[in-house]
């Protein structure tokens, strides 16, 4: 995770947004793969094609910084490393939250 994170970082700073989109996404899926509650796996695979499909969209039309979302992944991978389950619930909400906001707006531009 830590590698990828980096590799995150490395891409946003580059401006590239299919790479960046590719990174976050293979990011995602180790988190995904250790899953272990089948249910709740099964749920979030049935719900991301959505996801992705808008969240390009809005990587499209993003007027932020990439490295500001980059930042995320770097702190998500420092709290899951010092095996702290609560920064991390932190920092995934906070990116929630931004990534809806960069959503909506990319949503209600088109």
């Amino acid at each position: 995770m830590t590698a990828i994170a980096a590799k995150i970082k490395i891409i946003a700073e580059s401006g590239d947004i299919n790479a960046y989109y590719n990174a976050v996404y293979e990011f995602s899926a180790v988190g995904l793969s250790a899953e272990t509650n089948k249910i709740r796996k099964q749920i979030i695979l049935d719900l991301l094609p959505a996801v992705r499909r808008i969240h390009y969209i809005a990587l499209l039309n993003q007027t932020q910084n990439l490295s500001e979302n980059a930042n995320y992944f770097q702190l998500l991978t420092k709290c899951m490393n010092a095996r702290d389950p609560d920064g991390g619930e932190n920092v995934m909400r906070g990116y929630i939250e931004n990534e809806k906001r960069i959503a909506f707006t990319a949503v209600r531009n088109l």
